[in-house]
């Protein structure tokens, strides 16, 4: 099946996928947790979680980057709460770094994987795997 010019698998559909993590996810602040073991599994070198540091060994999620050459998807959580955001970069310089809603966040994550599974195998295969 093709949509947009890319080839998914039957049975992919991650609109779905991203309206159950988004079910699972009621409160924003946890999203980061849950997102990032599913991202780094997904789109490998292409994802940098930071984990925050401290005496107990946390394992919550401080930051996730979600690089796509001049695209980068960017979440943190802060003292206020989780904040998401899109960079523009050109050649590893950032240009713009744009606040978005979760929400906006997600559908562009979701877009991001699309695309990346459109041309990588390993994606489509981890991705596949996931949403198994």
């Amino acid at each position: 099946m093709s949509t947009g010019g890319q080839l998914e698998p039957a049975g992919w559909d991650l609109d779905v996928a991203a309206a159950m993590l988004r079910a699972d996810t009621a409160d924003v602040d946890n999203l980061l947790d849950v997102l990032a073991d599913k991202l780094e599994r997904i789109l490998g070198r292409r994802v940098q979680v930071q984990r925050e540091s401290g005496f107990r060994r946390s394992k919550r999620v401080a930051k996730i980057v979600v690089d796509a050459g001049g695209k980068r998807l960017e979440a943190s959580r802060g003292r206020a709460g989780a904040t998401f955001g899109e960079v523009h970069a050109v050649r590893g310089i950032t240009l713009r770094t744009t606040e978005i809603s979760a929400e906006d966040w997600l559908d562009r994550l979701v877009e991001l994987v699309k695309a990346e599974a459109g041309r990588s195998g390993d994606v489509r295969a981890a991705l596949g795997r996931l949403l198994e």
